[in-house]
């Protein structure tokens, strides 16, 4: 089979990855298999022409430098829904071209120094629905992305938490323009994040564990109201604090019921654009887990060429389809 260029091997029970498999594979997708390894044996030793590789709800619980040596032309990766807990150092130091890495829904604890150098050209990121307590993120975790610019941590607490509470994993992230961070139970956000994150345009943000007092209702009105920066979600950001306003949104709430002076000036944030591009020929988001975020229509030759932005272009769609239906909810309301 010199001229394969696309193989599914899904559902198969497999437990390891086939050896052997011809260097002509562009797209392989062994997804909901039993596979507990990656093995380097497992990929040509010479001349991989393999852009997009999805090991989606397996049994993988370590990665180790070396894994994916031999895809220098590696583009997009899901290792979604596995038992990874430690991400160590330089397991994808070799993967140079890596635009888009998926590792939501796996139970990490460590994000360990150096787990993300060598992706220079990482432009997606999604650590979503982590369920762990506690995750230690390394101050310079995401010290070597300069392509970054989204970064999923909907439904993954302690990420968040580490994240935005870290002034050193922060400054690595100043080229961010979406940033996911739904149901994450934040107290609230610190006032000082657009300086942290200028290029920010675009935020999901929710959360039933909000300290609604008057200086976090200005500051996160004036940033709604006073730049370009997109809040999806805002409406669900729920008061836990104080006990009289338990249970309340923060953005009915009105002045008097708030405790604390409200600023007498206005709040002034940077303005933001956004510019918006949409795969062609996708029709509906793959958002359940029986439905890769790789499962694409297959692709001719020439666009397998392209098939590394696919991810990109898949979350944007996913954005643009959210914000669809939440405006379409608030006219039905």
């Amino acid at each position: 089979m010199p001229y394969l260029q696309q193989l599914w091997l899904n559902h198969n029970r497999l437990t390891r990855l086939p050896v052997g498999l011809p260097p002509s594979i562009r797209r392989l997708l062994v997804e909901s298999n039993s596979i507990r390894a990656v093995t380097e044996d497992a990929f040509p030793a010479e001349e991989s022409q393999l852009v997009a590789l999805s090991l989606a709800g397996n049994h993988i619980s370590t990665l180790q430098r070396g894994d994916f040596r031999r895809l220098g032309l590696l583009r997009a990766v899901d290792l979604s829904v596995n038992n990874i807990r430690r991400l160590a150092a330089d397991v994808f130091a070799d993967n140079t071209q890596l635009r888009s890495l998926q590792l939501s829904r796996n139970p990490l604890s460590h994000l360990l120094p150096g787990c993300f150098h060598g992706l220079k050209a990482l432009r997606r990121l999604s650590l979503a629905f982590v369920p762990s307590a506690e995750v230690n993120v390394a101050a310079d975790a995401f010290g070597d992305l300069p392509a970054l610019t989204a970064l999923d941590l909907d439904s993954s607490p302690a990420i968040a938490r580490s994240v935005m509470g870290s002034d050193s994993v922060l400054s690595r992230l100043s080229g961010l323009r979406e940033l996911g961070l739904l149901n994450t139970q934040l107290a609230g956000l610190r006032p000082d994040l657009p300086s942290y994150l200028p290029s920010l345009v675009v935020v999901r943000l929710s959360s039933s564990r909000w300290h609604c007092d008057a200086a976090a209702a200005a500051w996160l009105r004036g940033w709604m109201a006073s730049t370009g920066v997109e809040v999806i979600g805002a409406g669900e950001i729920v008061c836990l604090t104080p006990a009289e306003l338990r249970g309340r949104s923060l953005l009915t709430l009105a002045d008097w019921e708030l405790d604390g002076d409200l600023p007498t000036g206005p709040i002034v944030f940077r303005l933001a654009t956004l510019t918006t591009t949409l795969r062609p020929g996708l029709q509906q988001p793959t958002t359940a887990y029986e439905r890769s975020v790789m499962d694409w229509p297959p692709l001719g030759p020439a666009g397998l060429d392209e098939y590394a932005d696919s991810l990109s272009y898949l979350l944007t769609y996913l954005l643009t389809y959210l914000l669809t239906m939440r405006h379409d909810a608030h006219r039905i309301s």
